[in-house]
């Protein structure tokens, strides 16, 4: 029995713009356009890149003092925290 894959929010604008899609840790995510690998790098220096992380792993944290805990982990970065949502940024060299 085949297992359909998850999809990511992104789905639509990947396949609207040429994605070749592929099985990815049971995703369905783009390896590369129609346009060809050369266009798009172009286009990421020229102006900007996104990658799509909604795949990714999903973290609950429930104890006691949560926020500071998340706060305090040892990543360079921005980090901002809501109820049910986070957005965090590392950025490593």
């Amino acid at each position: 029995m085949d297992k359909k894959n998850k999809t990511t929010p992104l789905n639509p604008w990947h396949r609207k713009h040429g994605a070749n899609m592929a099985e990815f840790g049971g995703f369905d995510m783009p390896l590369w356009y129609d346009t060809g690998v050369k266009k798009e790098h172009i286009s990421v220096i020229a102006s900007a890149g996104l990658f799509d992380t909604s795949h990714m792993a999903c973290v609950t944290v429930t104890q006691k003092d949560a926020l500071k805990l998340l706060q305090d982990l040892p990543y360079p970065g921005s980090f901002q925290f809501k109820r049910r949502k986070m957005r965090l940024w590392c950025h490593t060299q």
